[in-house]
Order: structure tokens, then sequence, then C-alpha cells
């Protein structure tokens, strides 16, 4: 492992290590990440080791066919699956709506669970629809277990 991305106590032990999609995630004004564990996990984290959470970056791609084809990637109900590890999201941000995407490729758990979920609530800023949840999870289930 790269020490760079390990976080090293003083005895030489790994206390923790540094994803660097989530450190990139974290530079920016204000970071976001959805959660993607079930909400069971959140009313109960005794047991749990972490939280399962991915990060909302960016749209990957500049205005034009292909950032329109991963904006319209989120409706389940098509025939033709695209853009697999992305899920689009429409924030509503005083300043206006910003466009971005769930990465499942980065999806990561934070723990232990008992500490960050409390953590996590009080940092929620915004809810899905149930529509929005509902495709979410089934673009979720189709990035873990795709054919």
């Amino acid at each position: 492992m790269n020490k760079s991305h390990a976080m090293v106590d003083s005895d030489g032990s790994t206390s923790a290590i540094v994803i660097p999609t989530m450190a990139k995630l974290l530079r920016q004004e204000q970071p976001l990440v959805a959660l993607c564990s079930h909400d069971c996990d959140m009313e109960n984290p005794r047991g749990r080791t972490g939280i399962l959470v991915a990060p909302v970056i960016p749209v990957p791609a500049s205005p034009g066919e292909r950032h329109d084809e991963i904006m319209n990637s989120g409706d389940m109900s098509v025939d033709t699956i695209s853009f697999g590890h992305l899920f689009p999201v429409e924030i509503a941000r005083p300043e206006g709506i910003q466009k971005g995407v769930i990465d499942f490729s980065a999806m990561t758990s934070m723990g232990p669970a008992q500490t960050v979920t409390s953590q996590l609530q009080s940092a929620k800023l915004y809810q899905m629809t149930d529509a929005t949840r509902q495709n979410f999870r089934m673009k979720l289930a189709y990035f873990v277990g795709r054919p």
C-alpha cells in the first residue's frame, strides 16, 4: 500500500486509509455523499461494522450528447442500462439546480457504524423522492450484481 494513503499512528499501526476518490471529494466546497446502506443500518447500527456511502461528483462529461446520456441513465424502466457505475442526480441548491452523479465505483464504508450514523444524520442536507430512491436502489443493485 502506498504510505501516502495510510494514516499511521505513533506505534506504527495503521489507523485509517485515505481513499483517493474521497480525498478528491473532500476538496470540494460542499462535499456530498449518498447513503448506500439500507435505512435499517442507520436506525440500528449495533452489529454493523460500517455504513456504505458513495460520493456525489460533477457529471464526468461536458454538456452535449454524452452528458445527456449520463443524466438520462437513472431511468431503470428502460431495456438497456448505460453508465452502470453512475446514478444521475439534480440537487436543488439556493444558487440553482446542480447536476451531478453518484459514483458507485467509489463506494466505501464509513465506520464504526455507531459513530458515523449520528454524524451522517446530523449532516444530512437532501433527500431523494420515492421514485428517485426506487431507481437508485435498482441501479445500485445492477452495479453490484450485474451479469
